[in-house]
């Protein structure tokens, strides 16, 4: 994995970058809080313990595995506007940063100025597996909190309705 496929001269819009991270964030938080939920109801215990918490996310984390072919995805906006686009509107004839027809003429665009070949193809870099990276820490810290949440909720709920049926 190298760097060297990046290209810097097309700009990505910032909000399509936060729109992507955000629903990566989001994604890989909904992950990891059903990996942890069912992790947990398979360990069979009850309450809330560091062992059964430890071994819960520990399991949890190890479900990355089955989702790391989803490494391309932290580059998405890149592969989109920085290589896809350009490629595309540089065979339809067309500036390849802004659009411009250029079927007439093959140099500097008039309308942004850029001049040269569309970028080659995307190659996965260290960024991208380093954006993944992240986006599955943050994933299973606040999936596994929120599972051990929920988790704690529903014994809660069960305490209530066994002592309401002990009652009748």
């Amino acid at each position: 994995m190298s760097d060297e496929g990046v290209s810097e001269d097309f700009e990505i819009p910032s909000a399509t970058r936060w729109l992507h991270v955000g629903l990566g964030w989001i994604g890989s938080i909904a992950y990891f809080f059903f990996c942890y939920c069912i992790l947990r109801a398979l360990l069979a215990t009850y309450g809330t313990t560091a062992g059964t918490v430890f071994v819960a996310t520990a399991a949890t984390a190890a479900m990355t595995t089955f989702i790391v072919w989803l490494v391309p995805l932290g580059d998405l906006p890149e592969i989109v506007h920085g290589h896809l686009l350009p490629q595309r509107r540089a065979r339809l004839g067309r500036c390849c940063g802004c659009g411009y027809d250029q079927r007439d003429s093959r140099e500097r665009c008039p309308e942004c100025g850029r001049s040269g070949p569309p970028p080659g193809p995307w190659q996965l870099s260290w960024r991208a597996a380093r954006r993944f990276g992240i986006a599955m820490l943050v994933g299973i810290v606040f999936g596994a909190g929120l599972g051990e949440w929920w988790t704690h909720l529903d014994e809660h709920r069960f305490r209530l309705e066994a002592e309401a049926l002990d009652a009748s």
